[in-house]
């Protein structure tokens, strides 16, 4: 019983319920010796030990009950047309097993490669190599604006790095690495317009993830299914599924451990259709991915650039890879004749 107790918020919902059920059973068979022995003793201790198992059946079945409750109403959310366009997002992402990081590798003028840039050249640089998922960073200006960028420091300003947010009609007055176009919300809604089979997973920074993704929806309404939103918490979610996107990434690298727990990621894997699931590398191990996999979902990982390393990976049984590779399809090739 002290087992039960100091590890119930730990338990999934089921085991949950049951414990209920087994208290109520013991707060009636108590109520039954009671009525059937005589003992003043007894009818004193019998009264207070019914009310402290109420008690504790009435703490536990709170939570347990939300829980239930909450999971059915989630499961129910989603329509079939919804549960079969995930299901072809994820059967893709299997497919592929890639994502092309921050939109890849892209050459400078002096020759130096650079990644992390998620700028005009280097998304048409994406598209053009035949990539079908492209990660895109973004930031929020100072007008509550998107823009693409990992850091602001990347965004140069005659000449000079930013040091600070700035304005959307600013930050594009700049340049990328001091030489490429910054690319915002409203030039990728065109780029995608005229450009079928793309998807793009975005990695919106700091706390402005919610609103980032409310904003790309009042943007293009019509285009929330060439998106991939990824979530860095649970209750992200939920949030991202009533704005009126389906696909949806969990990435756990912003999570703590009990996020991590596999209590947390059973509960999560039960609410939310996740088209996939994404964790840091030193967080793999087989014991990860079996969590994972107990869950029907497919995990990736990043940001691996070497197929050695990739190798290693899939052998643990991860389903794919965000890197900084534009040039994927030899490397596809090599990794699927590894396996």
């Amino acid at each position: 019983m002290l087992y039960v107790l100091t590890n119930y918020f730990t338990m999934g919902v089921g085991i949950r319920l049951f414990v209920v059920i087994l208290l109520c059973f013991i707060v009636i068979l108590a109520t039954f010796l009671y009525k059937k022995r005589g003992s003043i003793t007894f009818r004193k201790i019998v009264p207070v030990f019914l009310g402290m198992v109420l008690l504790l059946a009435f703490v536990a079945a709170v939570p347990a009950v939300t829980e239930f409750v909450e999971t059915v109403t989630a499961q129910h959310r989603l329509s079939k047309e919804d549960r079969d366009e995930i299901e072809a997002v994820r059967n893709a992402l299997i497919d592929e097993g890639h994502i092309v990081h921050a939109a890849g590798f892209i050459e400078k003028t002096d020759g130096e490669t650079v990644n992390y840039t998620s700028c005009v050249e280097a998304l048409n640089n994406c598209y053009d190599m035949g990539n079908r998922f492209c990660e895109l960073d973004f930031l929020n200006t100072t007008d509550g604006k998107l823009v693409c960028a990992h850091e602001w420091k990347q965004l140069y300003d005659n000449g000079e790095p930013l040091s600070e947010a700035v304005s959307l009609e600013k930050a594009l007055t700049c340049k990328v690495e001091g030489e490429f176009t910054p690319l915002d919300l409203e030039q990728l809604v065109d780029f995608l317009r005229e450009h079928e089979n793309l998807y793009i997973v975005t990695d919106i920074k700091h706390d402005y993830n919610v609103d980032g993704a409310k904003l790309i929806a009042e943007t293009c309404p019509d285009l929330l299914d060439r998106f991939i939103i990824q979530v860095y918490h649970e209750k992200e979610a939920g949030i991202v599924e009533k704005i009126g996107f389906r696909n949806i990434i969990f990435t756990l690298y912003r999570t703590d451990e009990a996020e991590r727990s596999p209590r947390a990621i059973r509960h999560a894997a039960l609410k939310h259709d996740f088209v996939a699931w994404t964790v840091k590398k030193s967080l793999i191990d087989e014991e990860f991915v079996s969590m994972i996999d107990e869950n029907n979902g497919i995990l990736f990982t990043h940001t691996i650039n070497d197929p050695e390393k990739m190798k290693e990976f899939i052998a643990l049984g991860v389903d794919g890879f965000y890197s900084d590779i534009v040039m994927w399809d030899d490397i596809k090739k090599e990794l699927e004749n590894g396996k």
